[in-house]
């Protein structure tokens, strides 16, 4: 992932626990990896802004490990939700604000995707809290801060382990401003580029001519229905009327906040990342290294991706990441409908059809 500026972008991003990357685990992990994650900080902050943790990071183990920079992990470089913070006393947590990924681990020769530790080796990662938090609603007062626990790291055989960590938690007073205001949200009346070359900005357009096909076909779709359909049922689960009217106007909306409007950003290269959008930059889309290896149509298209980055804006319906992949989007729209019909991957596929579902 590339070094971010977090005063620059921020906000949401995407990622996997352990028992749903269970797709990602290829072989049995042939030695447990071990790694410590301690966390340390100021003791009281008279602003969220200056809520800086710094977390250490130590290979107690004995053999090397290549562990992914994944979005819900400490390693992100990206202001993502990679801290579990509750207030001591009510329990309550502040609200997540940070960036949204679309973010799938695998093997790969591009050491961008990981970082590598030695056994016994040490590294200390800095993260401003108040870029990804927002503590108004939950209030002044202690909060315990642990890092998530979960770790990806890639073995010697190619295959993508999972394991848990041991950590410690930092507790830290928080009081007077307890957000950190927002850019000011924007639209934009034509397409703009950030550090896109011409080859990217062709790919892009190209793939906004698909995507802008892809939601007019799910609108129309959409709008003809009024009787459930395999490919209603198979992404958004059992016939709702009033689920199925929420997912009509998400896509109505996506129609209507055109991506031609949108400004597109090309200075992420992690390899592992499709892209993500920061909620306050409405109509930016951040591109990562995974989306120029997309197809432009089909199952995790450069289309479908514009879809489902899109959806995620709250005018477009603020959908989120229960579930990623289509099995597990199938699953979800089978046992969780009301979850599914508010899933940015269950939106992506539905427009896809691939393949077509009537």
């Amino acid at each position: 992932m590339r070094l971010p500026d977090f005063g620059s972008f921020l906000k949401k991003l995407y990622y996997r626990a352990c028992d749903i990357a269970t797709n990602f685990i290829r072989t049995p992990v042939k030695a447990t990896p071990s790694l410590l994650v301690k966390t340390a900080g100021p003791d009281a902050v008279n602003s969220v802004g200056d809520l800086r943790v710094v977390t250490m990071l130590t290979n107690t183990g004995n053999e090397t490990l290549r562990l992914f920079n994944h979005p819900h992990t400490v390693l992100s470089r990206l202001p993502t939700d990679n801290f579990v913070i509750s207030h001591k006393l009510s329990g309550a947590r502040p609200a997540f604000t940070g960036v949204l990924v679309i973010y799938r681990p695998k093997a790969s020769d591009n050491e961008k995707g990981y970082t590598v530790l030695a056994a016994g080796q040490t590294i200390s990662v800095e993260h401003n809290l108040g870029q990804t938090y927002d503590f108004t609603n939950s209030g002044e007062g202690e909060y315990d801060i642990s890092p998530r626990d979960v770790f990806y790291a890639l073995n010697a055989d190619s295959s993508i382990s999972c394991f848990k960590a041991q950590t410690s938690s930092h507790t830290a007073k928080v009081s007077g401003a307890l957000a950190v205001s927002p850019s000011r949200a924007m639209k934009f009346k034509r397409t703009t580029f950030n550090a896109c070359n011409a080859e990217q900005r062709a790919v892009i357009q190209n793939a906004i001519q698909h995507a802008t096909a892809l939601v007019d076909n799910a609108v129309a779709h959409l709008q003809a229905l009024f009787l459930p359909s395999p490919r209603y049922t198979t992404w958004f689960g059992a016939w709702d009327a009033t689920r199925k009217a929420l997912v009509t106007d998400h896509f109505l909306q996506i129609q209507t906040n055109n991506f031609e409007g949108f400004s597109y950003d090309c200075t992420c290269t992690d390899p592992d990342i499709w892209a993500y959008i920061d909620p306050d930059e409405f109509g930016k889309i951040y591109l990562g290294g995974e989306f120029w290896n997309s197809p432009v149509v089909g199952t995790n298209s450069q289309a479908g991706t514009i879809i489902h980055e899109a959806s995620h804006f709250a005018v477009n319906g603020a959908t989120r990441d229960f579930k990623y992949d289509p099995d597990d989007c199938r699953e979800l729209a089978i046992d969780f409908p009301n979850k599914a019909v508010m899933n940015a991957d269950s939106h992506q596929f539905f427009a896809e059809n691939n393949p077509p579902l009537l």
